[in-house]
């Protein structure tokens, strides 16, 4: 039986602190999914708006 452990990392910072690039490097080294919640809103509220 193989023990996978469920990981979940949430990088806060002020505007140009380094997340993206922290982020990026914690993909490449792990793979783990890149989500960026800023993005998500801006592209919801360009769908209600537009």
């Amino acid at each position: 039986m193989s023990a996978h452990i469920a990981r979940r990392l949430v990088i806060l910072g002020a505007p140009g602190s380094g997340k993206g690039t922290i982020a990026s490097r914690i993909v490449k080294t792990y793979g783990m999914p890149h989500i960026v919640v800023g993005d998500l809103l801006r592209q919801h509220i360009q769908r209600k708006s537009g």
